[in-house]
């Protein structure tokens, strides 16, 4: 008899975030390797190519590359399409989360007009990021990728996880840890307890900690010198940034 598919939700969480962390390792090589042969190429230090950070560096930087390479259609072809299929199954995690958000606080509204609720979701995404193509646009990214995506994302992360410890304890109980939890045997429930325990109570909230203090010591909320003339503490930028 073939188990019903949330059996298999830890092993595919585990592997998911297995396979996501050596993608990013691996990527770690062809970057500097990139990076390496573009200072080569252009009598400069490695430091100085690396400046080029964000889209510069991708449009620019890596397509110089790319145009340097044997077969530089083909690559340049399919790396093209990877930034794509990036950008849609990123499009697509983030869109599902606020959709089945919306689906969960109002099931007696939009339960049967699924559709007409992603439409809704995608247009206004769309109407929204059309202010990234105005004159402006490029110091609105620049204001998403400095100041709003890392402290939001590590300060959503650290509450999650300290709203965790406060409701269920450092432990919580198979009754709160759904069918896949209870359909495994004891032994197995009580080592991912210990396991849990220990990631609930210490690694992810000292992780999350360490982080939130690094990038607030790396990259304060100054206002950078490309975007305004006049340096200051917590802006309307930072505050904008941070509610988007």
């Amino acid at each position: 008899m073939t188990p019903p598919p949330w059996v298999f939700c830890s092993r595919d969480a585990l592997v998911t975030s297995a396979v996501n962390c050596m993608t990013s390792f691996v990527s770690g090589f062809v970057i500097f390797t990139v990076l390496g042969y573009m200072a080569e190429m252009r009598k400069e230090d490695v430091s100085e190519v690396a400046k080029d950070a964000g889209p510069s560096l991708l449009f620019i930087t890596y397509a110089e590359a790319i145009a340097n390479m044997p077969a530089s259609t083909f690559f340049a072809i399919i790396f093209f399409l990877m930034l794509i299929t990036l950008g849609l199954d990123s499009t697509f995690a983030g869109l599902e989360g606020v959709i089945t958000a919306v689906l969960d606080e109002f099931p007696h509204i939009w339960a049967k007009r699924r559709e007409l609720l992603v439409l809704c979701v995608v247009v206004t995404c769309f109407f929204g990021s059309l202010v990234t193509l105005t004159f402006g646009g490029a110091y609105v990214v620049k204001l998403l990728e400095e100041y709003a995506t890392g402290p939001a994302v590590l300060t959503v992360v650290l509450i999650e996880a300290v709203a965790v410890c406060w409701f269920y304890g450092k432990t919580p109980p198979p009754t709160r840890l759904g069918p896949s939890h209870r359909h495994q045997p004891a032994a197995t429930r009580k080592e991912k307890g210990r396991l849990q325990e220990r990631a609930g109570r210490v690694t992810s909230r000292r992780v999350c900690k360490g982080s939130s203090a690094e990038c607030l010591l790396q990259k304060p909320f100054i206002v950078s010198s490309a975007l305004s003339t006049a340096d200051c503490s917590v802006s309307w930028k930072d505050v904008f940034s941070f509610r988007v």
